[in-house]
């Protein structure tokens, strides 16, 4: 065990604070959903953040589009943008945000993935209500999740990659945000396909919650918890499956003998790709 500022490991992943559009769109997007949900609680906190979303989604014409972080890349900062603009405008109902949230969606189209470095799902089904081509390409993306579900022997929408299970959880949700928005329930058998991979229903059958269920993680790739717990992380989603090559690339090592070596039989394309995703 040994403390993160003291961790060894390669590559590095810095944090950054609004360098690129990409950042400060993620940013503007929290805050303004944040002062959204405190307003009537902590209305003195809301303010703040809302000060905060409106100047950052101000600054980002100043900055690049896009500042990598080195480990996970991101080349799009219109889903982002366009994810704060509707935001802020849920939260101000200022037009000037919803046409920037509308153009933004007119330059990106449907996306056909979902996952930490790909919002434009969510962005879309924000601003489906207000904008009719957002639903249109909101329903695109979830007929592309619908048919990846269908074809995979156990329902998994997203390609078995690093951090894949965060894309099954979103792609789910994408789904049923769909269903609210449009009314149109005929997706739904999807959503519920990565629910039950997620809870069991995969090829090692281990529920990818921390210590739900019989099977499940209790050793998490987590240095605090390691520290704090044994790596025990109850009710925490573990990344799940990732080609052998990709852990491998990055460092990881096993302590204990890997008791799910028989099911390794996936390998990416290209190892070097951490983020591949196929549409």
């Amino acid at each position: 065990p040994r403390m993160p500022e003291d961790d060894p490991l390669a590559p590095n992943r810095p944090a950054y604070y609004g360098v690129g559009k990409n950042h400060l769109g993620r940013y503007a997007a929290a805050l303004a959903r944040a002062a959204r949900t405190l307003s009537a609680s902590h209305p003195a906190l809301a303010d703040s953040c809302l000060d905060a979303a409106v100047e950052a989604y101000a600054s980002a014409p100043g900055v690049p589009d896009v500042v990598p972080t080195g480990f996970y890349t991101d080349t799009e900062h219109r889903d982002k943008m366009g994810l704060a603009a509707i935001e802020l405008y849920l939260t101000t109902g200022q037009p000037a945000y919803l046409a920037d949230a509308e153009s933004y969606s007119d330059q990106v189209g449907p996306a056909f993935w979902f996952g930490w470095d790909t919002l434009t799902a969510w962005m879309n089904a924000l601003l489906a209500p207000f904008y009719a081509p957002a639903l249109t390409r909101l329903t695109a993306d979830v007929a592309a999740f619908w048919a990846e579900s269908n074809a995979h022997p156990f329902g998994m929408c997203a390609t078995e990659t690093w951090g894949s299970i965060s894309s099954v959880a979103g792609e789910g949700a994408i789904v049923l945000l769909h269903e609210r928005v449009s009314g149109d329930g005929s997706f739904a058998d999807a959503a519920f396909a990565q629910r039950d991979f997620l809870l069991g229903a995969n090829a090692w059958g281990v529920c990818f919650v921390g210590g739900l269920g019989g099977v499940s993680p209790h050793d998490f790739h987590h240095q605090v918890a390691e520290l704090a717990n044994g790596g025990a992380l109850p009710g925490c989603l573990t990344e799940g499956p990732a080609p052998q090559a990709v852990i491998t690339l990055n460092g990881v090592v096993l302590r204990d003998p890997d008791e799910y070596a028989e099911f390794r039989a996936i390998t990416p394309k290209n190892p070097m790709d951490i983020a591949a995703h196929e549409p």
